[in-house]
């Protein structure tokens, strides 16, 4: 059976297959040959159908072209990709791939896409250099959306916070990924430079904070790790001794955490990834963007973990922790008004301290927050509190 005969049977299943979603809608990919400097390259065209007119999801296709990051005079020959990865400069030209395959899968509104081949990677490890390698990476595309995310890695779209209520979130990493932290912390402070700490892998330039990890759910554990391109600051990522931190934490000790709406024995189950997320996606994901998750620092010293929401009376409740203790504390207060919060943190009802935040918009990054302070209970001391990482629950 020849290639031409092949696609139009998988096109014609795939119109097959797809019922309608929402209005009508399906969706049908096609392969298209893009044309490059040296080559021509196949890739998958997303089509919308309704009532049977197709129409070019411009903007998806757009997105999943970027994707593919095929260096646009890569040789035409495999034979050549040594000399012309020799060729290239390492901070004048771009890493990408030289040659690419790919696969697809379409279920439900979402789209998987793995993608593979000779790649020209860029590293500093210690000393920076390009090298030739073969990649395999896969993503996702939410049709409905347009969004095209990762599932895996630091990139990983699918948060590990959305499987917990946010106080159940903080409880968790003050139990698990926040003490490796201050291990590592405690013997390289962030006020120090470190040419070669390479010993447990961590350096001044290091970006330890606790929202900041990959992580992977398996029946048996949680996996915390932190790799060489997420750790470091500066372009040396010193992936030579990479991975830098790991952690595996047991099921049992993290299902109870679990939110109730997540059933964890049947998503365990599922049989691929894809299921996987667009379980996550139709079941986990939430946008609760008035749900603040922020770790810091008192006065520069003393560590915590704070979530809080705004509700639309400006009404704002939530919890804090210090994580030397991992005692939750209450969180009350109020939207003053001019971009300002005030928050009282209660132990068994009883007042043991006091915030005051400024802030500029939605309060939707760290870089919106223009004054954050801490007051003790009769507000007679006050110290300032420095935000190490931001995220919106």
């Amino acid at each position: 059976m020849n290639q031409a005969i092949k696609t139009a049977l998988i096109i014609s299943v795939l119109s097959f297959a797809l019922s309608s979603f929402g209005m009508g809608e399906a969706y049908l990919v096609k392969e298209k040959a893009v044309a490059f400097e040296n080559k021509t390259i196949k890739v998958p065209r997303v089509y919308s159908v309704i009532q049977g007119d197709t129409t070019n999801m411009k903007e998806v296709n757009e997105k999943i072209i970027e994707r593919f990051n095929l260096i646009p005079n890569a040789p035409a020959n495999r034979e050549d990709f040594e000399d012309f990865v020799g060729s290239l400069q390492f901070f004048e030209d771009q890493a990408g791939y030289l040659d690419i395959i790919y696969t697809h899968t379409l279920r439900d509104n979402f789209l998987e896409i793995a993608i593979e081949g000779d790649y020209a990677e860029f590293g500093g490890n210690p000393l920076f250099e390009i090298f030739q390698t073969y990649k395999k990476e896969t993503f996702y595309v939410d049709l409905i959306n347009s969004e095209v995310f990762d599932a895996i890695g630091y990139e990983n779209a699918i948060k590990l916070r959305n499987y917990f209520e946010p106080e159940d979130y903080l409880k968790l990493l003050c139990a698990t990924w926040v003490p490796k932290i201050r291990e590592v912390k405690k013997r390289y402070p962030d006020d120090k430079e470190y040419e070669a700490a390479c010993e447990d892998c961590s350096s001044g330039n290091a970006s330890l904070h606790a929202f900041t990890f990959e992580y992977k759910l398996d029946s048996e554990s949680l996996t915390f790790s932190l790799h060489g391109e997420a750790y470091y600051r500066n372009m040396c990522f010193q992936s030579f001794c990479s991975p830098q931190l790991t952690l595996k934490y047991p099921m049992e000790e993290v299902a109870p955490l679990f939110k109730s709406s997540f059933d964890f024995n049947d998503y365990i189950h599922l049989d691929d990834n894809l299921s996987k997320v667009i379980y996550y996606k139709k079941n986990l994901e939430e946008q609760r963007r008035n749900t603040k998750l922020i770790s810091g620092r008192v006065n520069d010293k003393y560590p915590f973990l704070m979530e809080f929401t705004i509700d639309p009376s400006g009404d704002v409740s939530g919890h804090y922790m210090y994580t030397s203790k991992c005692q939750l504390l209450e969180l009350r207060g109020k939207v003053m008004g001019n971009g300002k919060i005030e928050l009282s943190e209660l132990l068994s009802n009883e007042v043991t301290g006091h915030f005051l935040i400024s802030y500029v918009k939605d309060m939707a990054s760290e870089y919106e927050l223009k004054q954050f302070d801490w007051y003790s209970p009769d507000k007679s001391k006050s110290y300032h509190v420095v935000v190490d990482d931001f995220e919106i629950y």
